[in-house]
């Protein structure tokens, strides 16, 4: 039904019709094939970890948060395996605590504790645009933070209670990451000189898809 729709009224179909069409079935196969192939592959035994020409290991979670080449590919990888929250949330819990420290008497409480409710909206409500996964004696208690401190409540008591629920919130984000997506990550990947060739690899492939298209229309056109 849908090459008769593409005919002339003599049955002829235009060679760009048709180039087009191919191309386009090679990039949905693409689109799909591609994905489930690295899937596969991350779900692969961990293996034993490959050194690379540079002796850097990818041994533990610390050394690539504290890698920032390592932790941007591990974001991605994350994103790909829509598993990116706890990342995203590690990362603004961390800069809370630390700018949080610096600020803590440059700033009223009250602004502070503003920001770690909209943190708290943002993660930890059912529902929320990027919602975590929390034991319920750590998430019960993040999600009755305050918005403000009011009535009795010292703010800088109330400060100090939210500096303490997101050390934990913390903590227990990295064991999060550290139990399962790190070990696939770093079996995937074995080393940072891998993790560089299957970039470079990437995109050469996308560089050679996107050349294919461009021929294959100027050619049939």
């Amino acid at each position: 039904a849908v090459w008769a729709s593409l005919r002339t009224s003599d049955g002829y179909v235009p060679p760009s019709i048709i180039a087009s069409q191919v191309v386009l079935f090679a990039g949905t196969m693409v689109s799909i094939c591609y994905p489930l192939y690295l899937s596969y592959k991350t779900e692969r035994s961990v293996h034993a970890y490959n050194t690379d020409d540079h002796g850097r290991v990818l041994k533990s979670l610390e050394q690539v948060l504290g890698d920032p080449e390592a932790k941007e590919l591990f974001r991605k990888w994350l994103f790909r395996e829509f598993a990116d929250e706890n990342l995203m949330l590690l990362d603004t819990v961390n800069a809370w605590l630390d700018g949080g420290h610096q600020r803590r008497h440059e700033k009223h409480p009250n602004v502070l504790i503003s920001e770690a409710h909209a943190i708290v909206a943002k993660f930890f409500h059912p529902g929320a645009e990027l919602e975590v996964c929390m034991p319920s004696s750590i998430g019960t208690k993040i999600r009755r933070l305050r918005p403000k401190a009011s009535g009795s409540v010292d703010p800088q008591q109330h400060v100090s209670e939210i500096f303490d629920l997101f050390r934990q919130a913390r903590h227990t984000t990295m064991e999060v990451l550290r139990r399962d997506p790190f070990l696939r990550f770093a079996a995937l990947s074995k080393s940072l000189h891998r993790l560089r060739e299957r970039r470079q690899e990437e995109a050469q492939r996308s560089a050679q898809m996107h050349a294919f298209a461009s021929t294959a229309l100027t050619k049939f056109s």
